[in-house]
């Protein structure tokens, strides 16, 4: 659903759309304050930004960041407090969907919607060429869906490495 290239089998993802919005990669600024000009991004295209997806990798370096100089202190809460899965008052969903260095930010309830046909079927066969014979077991899994992308500039896509 995110980053799909919408050939062959594959549905095109989010951030395969043409259209979405980008940040460029900025070496003087905080990954934070470029998903910050990514909300800015959605919220200029007449949007409203529901959710920010992150690499969980990125999303831990985001939380441990500290200053270069004074006292030591994190950016976020640090480890002995809560830590809301929140950038910028927007829900961050980490996850190793998205290629670490990219944050996608975006209006999904006005942006895009998933149709589904026919749910997730799986099928377990030993009938598939020698299985039967070598003691294997084939397993298939499939899904009937489609993704539209209503309004590309509901998204943002932000550069957070270089």
């Amino acid at each position: 659903m995110l980053a799909g290239s919408g050939t062959g089998p594959h549905i095109r993802g989010i951030l395969s759309t043409s259209g979405i919005g980008t940040v460029a990669y900025s070496a003087s600024e905080l990954p934070a304050d470029q998903v910050l000009r990514g909300i800015v991004s959605v919220i200029a295209a007449g949007a409203n930004a529901t959710g920010i997806v992150m690499n969980e990798n990125d999303w831990a370096s985001a939380l441990i960041a500290k200053p270069t100089s004074g006292d030591g202190h994190y950016y976020s809460g640090g480890p002995f407090s809560s830590t809301p899965q929140v950038m910028w008052g927007v829900p961050l969903v980490p996850s190793p969907a998205i290629s670490a260095g990219t944050v996608l930010v975006g209006d999904f309830s006005l942006g895009a919607q998933l149709f589904i046909r026919e749910g997730v079927n799986v099928l377990l066969s030993d009938s598939d060429g020698d299985d039967f014979i070598k003691n294997k077991i084939t397993l298939l899994g499939e899904m009937r869906a489609a993704l539209a992308v209503w309004r590309p500039t509901a998204f943002c896509s932000v550069d957070i490495a270089a």
